[in-house]
């Protein structure tokens, strides 16, 4: 497996070390980890929640270029209601091998939603990405802009939820198209995450509630080579990187 040193704890991994020793016991995370194979960050659990908030910086697609023909910055919001499983995602990301800039899209129930508002998104800015369901309504809203007043939005009905999970994610392709880099190297640093519950409560990843690592290894299961995984999380719970692992 391979080691990885995550750049804001700074913290040497020796070679030696294996998943256990990369995700860490000693890592904020109070909930099992989870591995997906395309996928890194943090998941929340054991409340019921209304909104989800983080903001990322788009770093130059051409940092990325030798890694990846696909990377991303996701929202999510997963829940369950009478009819099965809901989910909705808002996301921004692009191709680096040909991309100058990146695009916003959605998806609510694993089909496109269609977005209103600006479809580029320049490099070296800070988006913000929202998720927040109307109760009353049965409504959910998407939401994606940066400082420069460009923004991206979209509304669904999904009727009654219980929205219980919501998860903030670095993505990747994990098809034959990547390649790890020869060092560490950040994908996402994710900065105001905010969480508010269904009874109101406003907090970060880091509160009552449960929060996990997300780890992306190369078959989506623990036993799978680690290609990406997260920080522990700073700032109170609001704030924490996605790193690549670097080539064994």
């Amino acid at each position: 497996m391979r080691p990885i040193i995550t750049a804001l704890s700074a913290v040497a991994v020796s070679a030696g070390f294996g998943l256990t020793a990369l995700a860490g016991s000693a890592s904020a995370s109070t909930g099992s980890r989870d591995f997906t194979p395309d996928s890194s960050g943090y998941s929340a659990t054991q409340a019921q929640f209304r909104y989800v908030q983080d903001t990322v910086y788009l770093r130059s697609p051409s940092k990325f270029a030798a890694v990846d023909d696909g990377v991303s910055w996701e929202t999510h919001l997963f829940g369950t209601s009478s009819g099965g499983n809901v989910s909705a995602d808002i996301n921004i990301g692009g191709n680096p091998k040909t991309d100058s800039s990146y695009h916003p899209w959605a998806d609510v129930n694993g089909a496109p939603l269609a977005l209103q508002g600006d479809t580029g998104f320049a490099a070296g800015q800070s988006v913000t990405e929202s998720i927040y369901y109307n109760k009353a309504n049965g409504v959910v809203s998407v939401n994606v802009f940066d400082a420069n007043g460009d923004s991206a939005f979209g509304q669904a009905h999904v009727g009654s939820v219980s929205f219980n999970n919501p998860r903030i994610y670095g993505g990747f392709d994990s098809g034959s198209s990547f390649a790890a880099p020869s060092s560490p190297m950040t994908l996402a640093r994710f900065t105001g995450v905010k969480l508010t519950t269904y009874s109101g409560h406003r907090g970060t990843l880091a509160s009552w509630y449960s929060h996990s690592k997300v780890l992306a290894t190369s078959n989506g299961h623990q036993n799978g080579s680690v290609r990406a995984a997260p920080s522990a999380l700073s700032h109170g719970g609001s704030s924490f990187s996605v790193v690549f692992a670097p080539a064994s």
